[in-house]
């Protein structure tokens, strides 16, 4: 594989970069062009609206960071020598296609062997890069241009604001979100992450949003059970015992057709692109994002990646979504948040939120059924208030908030 080739694909334009990012590491290439590939990365996760990569900066950037002086003349060598990407998306569909092709050849060559074990290992990945070779790009424009001035209240104003749950939040957004923002949702185990997402999913689904929850961590007729908890106002003990009125309640408020519950064991954001396509949602939740797929190393590279990638697909379909993730220690015992306090990532997963929501709480709130909303990051809205928490009542045994 000509690596350099690819390198200037992922220089000269985004969404070529995207396209092969989760299936090539720095690690398949020479050591001097991966060097230059993870220097890319770092761009792109920086500015989530930068198309490419400016290579004047780029080299800037590389010379100041060169470990071995020693390496430096074949490092530079590399962004001297680059030949130019004439065409980007077919370098990259180039190089998965080459991906797929030696996959697939050793996949063979374990099924010749009757080797179970290594089909296992490889299996995944060939799948993963039949889908990436095969993606849908109808939804996938290359250029939006913004509507006429006269018209870009009927697109950002507050008729087109969806209000989020419980209540009293959309007073601190503006209203509510609109189509392609990101809502990334953390805390400590234990903190009500899951009953928060649940119902807010209840609510917007019985709004007349289609909202598709994706569960990674728990099991997912839980989940559904929760919400059926959630419509119906009652515990589960409750509604285990007065079935009909439950199941009646949850079908009345039309979730049965607009809220689906599906569990993503193993799988990339691909993954969930090729859902979206199939259930055509509005609202997508994914909980949690940290357990998603990718070919980074480590949590926080992966968090930054998955965040990105979710990013753009919100904004190819048009979707609201809801990320879950972890809190780190920090925020043990902690009423109110601040980015610092999310788990392995203070940069990159919030980089690509519009919102941030810090659950929290301490051992007194705890007791009292309480917790502390905060929100570190609100791009939603520019009022005074945008910034300032708020306490509300949890129903662990609804999944309520109030």
């Amino acid at each position: 594989m000509l690596d350099v080739e690819i390198l200037s694909a992922c220089i000269a334009d985004r969404d070529a970069y995207e396209r092969i990012a989760e299936h090539i590491t720095a690690k398949d290439m020479t050591p001097a062009v991966g060097f230059w590939l993870d220097l890319v990365k770092a761009w792109y996760a920086n500015d989530t609206t930068a198309n490419k990569v400016d290579v004047s900066v780029l080299s800037a950037t590389g010379a100041s960071r060169i470990p071995n002086p020693k390496q430096r003349e074949t490092i530079m060598g590399v962004l001297a020598d680059l030949p130019v990407a004439s065409s980007p998306d077919n370098t990259a569909r180039a190089a998965l296609d080459l991906l797929r092709r030696n996959a697939g050849l050793e996949l063979a060559g374990a099924i010749a062997a009757n080797d179970d074990k290594k089909q296992r290992l490889i299996l995944p990945r060939y799948s993963d890069l039949c889908a990436a070779t095969n993606l849908v790009t109808k939804n996938r424009p290359e250029w939006q241009d913004a509507v006429p001035i006269r018209e870009i209240f009927k697109k950002v104003g507050q008729s087109n604001r969806i209000p989020l749950a419980p209540t009293r939040l959309n007073a601190h957004i503006n209203g509510g979100a609109l189509p392609g923002h990101h809502i990334v949702v953390f805390g400590r185990p234990e903190m009500g992450k899951s009953s928060f997402s649940v119902n807010l999913a209840t609510v917007m689904a019985a709004n007349g949003q289609r909202v598709l929850y994706v569960g990674n961590e728990d099991q997912i007729d839980n989940l559904k059970a929760r919400a059926l908890a959630r419509a119906a106002n009652m515990t589960l003990e409750q509604a285990e015992n007065d079935q009909e009125a439950a199941f009646a309640a949850y079908e009345r408020r039309g979730l049965e057709d607009r809220l689906l519950f599906s569990q993503l064991s193993k799988g990339s954001v691909d993954a969930l692109r090729a859902r979206v396509e199939e259930w055509k949602p509005t609202v997508l939740v994914i909980d949690q994002i940290r357990n998603l797929e990718s070919g980074e190393d480590g949590l926080p590279a992966r968090l930054e990646y998955n965040g990105q990638m979710v990013r753009r697909l919100l904004l190819d379909y048009g979707l609201i979504g809801i990320s879950v993730t972890q809190a780190g220690g920090s925020a043990e015992g902690k009423v109110w948040l601040t980015m610092n306090d999310m788990d392995s990532s203070k940069t990159g997963l919030p980089g690509t939120a519009d919102l941030i929501i810090g659950v929290g709480g301490n051992a007194d709130m705890m007791a009292r059924g309480q917790r502390a909303l905060s929100f570190p990051k609100n791009k939603l809205s520019s009022a005074e208030n945008a910034h300032e928490g708020i306490i509300v009542e949890i129903d662990h045994s609804r999944s309520s908030f109030k």
